[in-house]
């Protein structure tokens, strides 16, 4: 905005800055629709409350999102630089599922709860990793996909010792 507001003409300044709030506005509402989405139908409906009636979803839905936007709003008062912001949000979303997504399909005899627990335990290596100031120069995404993928294996190979079968195929067996 410096660039505009100092070298452009008024009105172009003014169409930059709609440009940057259109951009925002249109990636927050589809983000924080995601995040109560992901909170309330994929945890509470299917873990707390499977009947849960529509008009009470959608009450917890928009009350999600009221939370969701002060928290973000919290977060926002601590004057984070937007870019640390970014890069601990993409590793937070990204370095849990890696392993449960990559993984799940290249390795044969890997079972269901492999990759919930590599979500789970890449996403906390994550916030821990980021917590702690990010040692020694490495990333957080990069120790969050290291154990993520270290916890994969580890159920795996512990679940098919004890007999547990290995989870259904991605891939149409009748291509084969």
């Amino acid at each position: 905005m410096y660039a505009t507001s100092t070298y452009a003409p008024t009105w172009i300044t003014g169409a930059v800055s709609a440009a940057i709030f259109a951009a925002t506005t249109s990636s927050a509402d589809s983000n924080l629709l995601c995040a109560s989405t992901i909170l309330i139908k994929d945890i509470y409906q299917r873990f707390f409350n499977p009947n849960v009636e529509d008009k009470k979803l959608i009450f917890l839905t928009r009350a999600s999102n009221i939370v969701i936007c002060l928290i973000s709003a919290s977060i926002a008062m601590f004057n984070i630089s937007l870019v640390t912001l970014n890069l601990f949000a993409f590793a937070l979303r990204s370095a849990g599922p890696f392993a449960a997504y990559g993984l799940g399909l290249t390795v044969k005899d890997a079972t269901e709860n492999a990759g919930i627990v590599s979500i789970v335990v890449g996403s906390i290596a994550v916030l821990f990793w980021q917590l702690s100031g990010s040692p020694y120069g490495i990333l957080p995404i990069v120790f969050g996909s290291f154990f993520g993928m270290a916890s994969f294996f580890i159920v795996t190979w512990v679940e098919r010792a004890m007999g547990k079968p290995a989870a259904p195929s991605a891939y149409d067996e009748k291509l084969k």
